[in-house]
């Protein structure tokens, strides 16, 4: 391990949340080394197939890269109550609609050849003001 110039502290499989911890380590100055991203950014499947997206450190930074990816994970695992955007309402209801048309978009677009795994995605719809989540 002496020779080893920077360690692995984090896998994700979501481009987004890469990036918010990439910020998180660069904010505390710290040196970030991003690899697999490109090809994670593709599809969910193809995130998986290479492991994720992996976060490195240099090797003297890691104790304090740990703390700050482990106070990321334990954030990301909090319950989080489910708010609209719109009006901050918690009465929300599972679009399935929206879910399934997604979907559908999805695979004619992976038999196209196309990736329209970017696009918007309202899965929630508050039913206090209407609006879509």
């Amino acid at each position: 391990m002496k020779n080893q110039k920077h360690i692995l502290v984090a896998q994700l499989f979501i481009s987004s949340d890469a990036h918010i911890l990439k910020g998180l380590l660069e904010a505390q100055d710290i040196t970030v080394f991003m690899f697999d991203e490109g090809f994670s950014s593709l599809t969910p499947a193809d995130a998986v197939a290479v492991g994720g997206i992996k976060i490195h450190v240099p090797f003297e930074q890691r104790n304090k890269a740990q703390k700050i990816v482990d106070k990321f994970y334990e954030n990301l695992k909090e319950e989080k109550i489910l708010k609209c955007a719109n009006c901050g309402s918690t009465n929300l209801k599972h679009d399935y609609i929206e879910h399934i048309k997604y979907g559908f978009i999805n695979l004619i677009s992976a038999f196209a050849g196309a990736n329209a795994s970017h696009g918007v995605r309202y899965y929630k719809s508050c039913l206090d003001c209407g609006d879509k989540n």
